[in-house]
């Protein structure tokens, strides 16, 4: 269970949390507050606009941060800004879902290395920087994990990825065009 704490500042995940955390804190209170529920706190999509939030005080205390995200492959600025902000501290690696019409959906994903399957497992193997992800030919992770992940035939490349053709933009916009419109007529119903 967990929460994205969104602040116009920076945003958070909040993972193996029951209790909403306010919205209205600094990043490092909102992730001692994660940490008093025995979750874990990731820095969600942290671009360049949300790095003053994570101060020093804050990036000591961060468990994780989201390295690769959907968008990524076909924005390099974007790529950039993930891998310069996580070589800030010790962190583990997250590959992102976090899909809004925008990249490669399934694109991204975390191996995590956990000791035994549960909740608490996954939990302790993200703050012990037991994780793994894989960006077309860039690997993040512990070189022992990674390593693990290749001897198992787990994909540690992808294959080239195609720019989004006019088909796929066309497909996006239609799909945003009709929710306008069932916003629109819903007003006027």
């Amino acid at each position: 269970t967990g929460e994205e704490i969104t602040n116009p500042g920076y945003h958070l995940l909040g993972i193996g949390i029951e209790r909403r955390v306010p919205t209205d804190l600094t990043a490092a209170q909102a992730i001692d507050a994660v940490h008093r529920q025995d979750g874990v706190a990731i820095a969600a999509h942290p671009y360049r606009g949300m790095w003053p939030a994570y101060d020093e005080g804050a990036m000591r205390v961060l468990d994780a941060a989201e390295i690769v995200r959907p968008e990524t492959p076909h924005w390099p600025e974007g790529a950039a800004d993930l891998r310069e902000f996580s070589a800030r501290a010790s962190l583990a690696a997250i590959g992102s879902s976090d899909y809004h019409g925008a990249g490669l959906i399934g694109y991204s994903r975390t191996l995590v290395f956990a000791r035994e399957r549960t909740a608490a497992g996954v939990l302790a193997a993200i703050r012990e920087r037991r994780t793994v992800v894989f960006d077309g030919d860039r690997v993040y992770g512990d070189p022992e994990f990674v390593r693990l992940a290749a001897d198992a035939g787990l994909r540690t490349s992808f294959p080239e990825l195609p720019v989004p053709g006019g088909w796929r933009l066309f497909s996006r916009a239609a799909a945003v065009l009709g929710l306008l419109t069932l916003v629109l007529l819903r007003r006027t119903a």
